[in-house]
């Protein structure tokens, strides 16, 4: 009768085994998924908008610039923006807040509501912590939009912030989101 119970408490040890190993494979798999993905995002944004921020920081002297306003996104997709901070101050941190400002049906007939606003903020990624610029000094921070493929089809109007120590930084910037 030993016998029979330490063959089983070994078959169970053995499948609490296998079954952990299958468990740290695939959170490995994801999180490599996740940096790839990431990296990807970040390519994006340098290749397409990079010159434009600096021209409009740099050349044009705008605290806060948003160079691409509208990006038509199908249901499912996804697309970033690229917000630019001039820091013309002296050394201060940062931080950006987006919200949705308001959302046009496919008939353009303007809809409001709580769900409306929590679903289309919950396709946004962007870091919400605080961002150190020395004076002079400008960086770009990157607004990941995650259409989700249930979203209703229309015109969303976001808002971007950019705040400081002392309160709002530069002008609100708008960008659009068209789902299709």
């Amino acid at each position: 009768m030993n016998k029979k119970g330490a063959i089983q408490l070994s078959m169970s040890a053995l499948v609490i085994i296998i079954i952990s190993l299958f468990v740290l494979a695939t959170g490995i798999s994801l999180l490599f998924k996740f940096i790839d993905t990431s990296e990807d995002v970040k390519e994006r944004l340098d290749a397409r908008t990079e010159a434009e921020i600096e021209n409009l920081l740099l050349a044009k002297g705008q605290k806060v610039a948003l160079p691409l306003s509208t990006l038509k996104i199908p249901s499912g997709d996804n697309d970033i923006f690229g917000v630019g901070v001039l820091n013309i101050h002296e050394v201060d941190d940062f931080t950006l807040d987006v919200t949705m400002s308001r959302y046009q049906d496919s008939t353009k007939a303007e809809q409001t509501g709580s769900e409306i606003t929590k679903e289309a903020e919950s396709w946004l990624l962007y870091s919400k912590a605080p961002f150190t610029l020395e004076q002079n000094d400008h960086t770009k921070v990157s607004i990941l939009v995650d259409v989700a493929k249930d979203a209703p089809k229309g015109k969303y109007i976001f808002n971007a912030r950019i705040s400081d120590s002392e309160g709002q930084y530069g002008n609100t910037q708008k960008f659009t989101v068209i789902v299709t």
